[in-house]
């Protein structure tokens, strides 16, 4: 067991204690804000979602596993993840799949994270990925390492969220709107 030092404060709270008291208000908001979002965007309940990354790209790719926080944010707005994703990563944090099973992400929400807006036009090329259905309908969401979203999807905290909540909500909701013209952008 490691020790813990506590100093005490002028007004009689120790550090940690202020600190435990401010992260619990933090996810008392954020799951408000949670909620509110899923009372907004009903049709997230059920939607299948995945996130996927070019993690061994371009021999294969990789689905993150429903636990890992990426798609536990999905599941926290209402999105389901594929069972084969968690079959195949087990008790892992995902699982690798080749470009000829891609139909395993294949789903109404599909986000990438990718290095790179190269690898974004080379997934969009492959001619394996065209015939899935999250790309003909315009269900996929790319998010490369230059962008913003992709470090605040990847860490995934308590002062990430309300970004990725205002950046990546609406890009779910054009995805899985049914419209393949609408942009996911």
């Amino acid at each position: 067991n490691a020790y813990r030092i506590r100093l005490p404060e002028p007004d009689g709270i120790d550090t940690h204690s202020a600190l435990r008291c401010h992260a619990c208000c933090f996810r008392i908001r954020h799951a408000d804000r949670l909620a509110t979002v899923r009372e907004q965007h009903p049709e997230f309940n059920g939607a299948t979602g995945v996130v996927a990354s070019t993690w061994g790209f371009p021999d294969t790719y990789y689905a993150y596993h429903s636990q890992d926080p990426r798609n536990r944010f999905l599941t926290s707005l209402g999105f389901v993840i594929p069972a084969e994703v968690d079959e195949m990563a087990q008790d892992t944090f995902g699982a690798s799949i080749s470009r000829e099973r891609l139909d395993i992400v294949d789903a109404d929400a599909l986000v990438w994270i990718t290095f790179s807006d190269e690898e974004n036009e080379t997934i969009k090329n492959d001619a394996l990925y065209q015939n899935l259905r999250a790309r003909q309908e315009g269900r996929d969401i790319f998010i490369s390492e230059s962008d913003p979203l992709y470090d605040a999807l990847n860490f995934n905290t308590v002062l990430s969220l309300p970004f990725t909540l205002e950046n990546l909500v609406p890009q779910l909701a054009a995805a899985v709107d049914g419209d393949p013209a609408t942009n996911t952008e």
